[in-house]
């Protein structure tokens, strides 16, 4: 069963290699683990010989590292990414390659009559079976887990007349990625004969893809759904006829797919892709660089389980401060946008009196912020502790928790709440072809201090020029305006 995306298919060897990358630190992790085990055992296990030096240990184990990752791009056993598999299915792989290092390593023994404990041998073998096997179990179970939330099904929009390319393109996207939705086509209504054969057609072979208007309520579907992927087929594959449909696209970051040739693009630098064996040019002005992308999204999931795990004594105390100041409830949710318009459930500490939501619409008239944005330096719903929170940023922390279940990332523009973000058109919707995140340039630039129209140029600014340094450089800068509470209202 397939569940990866059209796009995140380009991301599969980044993410290939990411486990690759990890395999290597577990076998030199399994190191002084299996050492230490061997060493601490022998009292209670007569028949276990004396260990060797752990450096002596280490140094044979380090040697033998570019055999280990051989064999594990030969097993392909770091290929995970394409569906869902059984943990015998994981573990299978794992076995054969490290039974071929078995024999690799007696015959290296023997020949080198190099002596060393063959149950401190068979012991790390054991420990990195176990420790491969259990990053790719858990890989698996946030897979699942995200599969089960729908975040990884992926909303495809048809647009062109109902042609057999268009019909055999749709059977073949339902057949090898199950998880993808193709939500509709849009394009002229077929005729009453045409619809006959085509249901007949349908039943046999290719599924039903559902008329959703013309051409000319493309712009209005893209504001009003969730559309990952746009894909153009007769008589609509070329950018010259489906010019407004493109730029439509591109200024909301939709990755546009073409199915045939196409005349100079109007912004986006084409791109090659071959898809479910069909040539498409792919205009995406989203960051193409998949590889540092993988990476991100790595890091975020490391990062906020880390984060977590140290912030975790300073979370509980906030939450007792709450509970003791303001009562229930601790935390605060919110439905936000995400991703090309994902909503999803955002956490924060909560700052402000129980029925601050009710009491919005009374202040309406004292917003600050210029746009759709609402926004008062000096809200009257927010508590004295509330205050003290938001200065600090401390309020934010549980964003970590979305992070971690990948709605949010560390970095990246800031999630607006649905009523705002629904105001939002044109080329501002742009600032949702990256996944929100707890701080970005508008936090490290004085947010509170900064108009709308600045703060939506410096959200495409981001996503335009993206890279992990980029990452880093606004990471480093939160820092410090957390410490000062520079902006913060």
């Amino acid at each position: 069963m397939t569940y990866i995306s059209l796009v995140s298919t380009s991301q599969r060897p980044a993410m290939s290699r990411l486990l690759f990358i990890g395999d290597a630190l577990l076998i030199v992790a399994a190191i002084p683990i299996a050492w230490y085990l061997h060493h601490n055992l022998r009292p209670w296990l007569p028949f276990l010989k004396d260990s060797p030096a752990l450096p002596i240990f280490a140094t044979a184990a380090l040697l033998l590292l570019p055999i280990w990752l051989a064999l594990t791009s030969l097993f392909k056993s770091h290929n995970i990414f394409n569906r869902l598999w059984r943990t015998t299915e994981l573990a299978w792989p794992l076995l054969k390659l490290h039974g071929t290092m078995l024999i690799i390593i007696t015959i290296a023994l023997f020949a080198s009559q190099f002596s060393i404990n063959r149950t401190l041998v068979i012991g790390y073998l054991g420990i990195i079976l176990l420790l491969q096997l259990a990053l790719r179990m858990l890989l698996q179970m946030r897979l699942r887990y995200r599969l089960a939330l729908g975040s990884l099904r992926r909303h495809i929009l048809l647009v062109g007349d109902d042609t057999p390319a268009l019909q055999i393109f749709a059977q073949d996207v339902v057949a090898e990625d199950p998880h993808a939705l193709i939500i509709g086509r849009i394009g002229n209504a077929p005729s009453a004969a045409h619809a006959d054969n085509g249901s007949e057609h349908s039943a046999q072979s290719a599924p039903h893809v559902d008329h959703i208007g013309p051409l000319a309520n493309f712009g209005l579907l893209l504001h009003t759904k969730t559309v990952d992927q746009v894909f153009f087929f007769p008589p609509h594959d070329n950018p010259a006829i489906a010019e407004d449909a493109l730029k439509e696209c591109e200024a909301l970051g939709v990755p546009a797919l073409f199915y045939v040739h196409t005349p100079k693009p109007l912004q986006a630098a084409p791109k090659l892709a071959l898809l479910h064996r069909r040539p498409f040019f792919l205009f995406d002005l989203t960051p193409g660089r998949q590889n540092a992308l993988a990476l991100k999204y790595v890091l975020d999931v490391a990062g906020a389980a880390v984060g977590l795990i140290l912030l975790s004594p300073l979370m509980l105390l906030v939450a007792l401060l709450i509970l003791i100041t303001m009562g229930r409830p601790v935390l605060y949710s919110q439905t936000r946008t995400g991703l090309f318009g994902r909503e999803f459930k955002m956490y924060k500490f909560r700052s402000m009196v129980a029925n601050a939501e009710k009491q919005r619409n009374t202040l309406l008239d004292d917003n600050e912020m210029s746009g759709p944005v609402f926004k008062i330096k000096t809200d009257p719903r927010v508590t004295r502790l509330g205050r003290m929170l938001r200065k600090s940023s401390i309020d934010e922390l549980p964003q970590l928790f979305n992070v971690l279940i990948g709605d949010m990332s560390l970095v990246g523009p800031r999630p607006l709440i649905i009523q705002e973000q629904q105001n939002i058109v044109g080329w501002k919707r742009r600032r949702l072809s990256m996944r929100p995140g707890i701080s970005g340039l508008w936090q490290v630039s004085g947010r509170s201090n900064i108009d709308f129209e600045e703060w939506m140029q410096l959200d495409l600014a981001y996503i335009d020029n993206w890279s992990l340094t980029t990452d880093a450089k606004i990471l480093l800068k939160t820092i410090k305006v957390v410490l000062t509470g520079e902006g913060a209202s």
